[in-house]
């Protein structure tokens, strides 16, 4: 920096640590990944040693050039000092400072991506899900669900509830196979209701008339073949299944 100024035009900007003076454009900038500046009002940084790089742009100190981490590496956020591999989806060629994603539509096979030719796969949509060995995206089966992107498999619903379809995007589209037990169902009011295994992992219940009643579980009608009918004096016509 210039001592002796004549006017305030020799005036210049005063740049924090971790910034270096651009004169051109009269800003302020930071220093970068490979570079830290110590001192204020610098128009140049001072460069990493050699195999180690900044966290930040605006490194203030020596000690915050780090060990750099390799092609497909990224330095560990909750231990700095370490590297660990780019997230599967992302990749990190030679050169560069920090994971890139993918290109939208695509992600990689898995973890420590060294290069965009690996971003090779379909990203999937919420609902589906990566098959590796046919290289496709599947729709989520019936009791399973997917809430987000590029994932390798599915969510399991909890105990007692399934899905209505294939491709479920959320959990909140998880039904009870207990239909009966919490009231579920569309039996008729002169029907009982009895639940029954899942079908091809479908919701399944039955309804059958009360004694005294014909129908088909789902419409019930006196029954005037017989009218005076003990209720233990028959077992009813009218069982029915339905899948929902």
């Amino acid at each position: 920096m210039d001592v002796g100024a004549k006017s305030i035009g020799q005036c210049i900007l005063e740049c924090q640590s971790g910034y270096r003076l651009d004169r051109v454009a009269n800003q302020c900038r930071p220093c970068g990944y490979n570079h830290f500046q110590p001192s204020r009002g610098q128009s140049s940084c001072l460069k990493c040693p050699d195999g180690t790089v900044a966290l930040t742009q605006t490194a203030t100190t020596r000690s915050e050039c780090l060990t750099k981490c390799g092609p497909g590496q990224q330095r560990k956020e909750s231990t700095p000092g370490l590297c660990e591999s780019c997230p599967r989806g992302t990749f990190k060629a030679e050169g560069d400072e920090v994971c890139q994603s993918c290109p939208e539509a695509l992600t990689t096979s898995s973890t420590g991506a060294t290069d965009i030719k690996y971003c090779n796969l379909p990203n999937c949509e919420p609902g589906s899900y990566l098959d590796p060995k046919k290289r496709q995206c599947e729709f989520c089966p019936l009791g399973e669900y997917q809430d987000l992107k590029g994932t390798t498999s599915c969510k399991s619903c909890k105990s007692g509830f399934t899905t209505k379809t294939i491709g479920t995007k959320d959990n909140v589209e998880c039904v009870s196979t207990n239909q009966c037990t919490n009231g579920e169902h569309n039996c008729h009011w002169l029907a009982q209701c009895f639940d029954l295994p899942d079908l091809e992992g479908q919701s399944n219940y039955g309804c059958k008339c009360h004694p005294g009643f014909i129908g088909n579980g789902f419409t019930c009608v006196v029954d005037r073949r017989n009218a005076c009918v003990k209720e233990d004096s028959s077992d009813g016509d009218a069982k029915s299944l339905r899948v929902r």
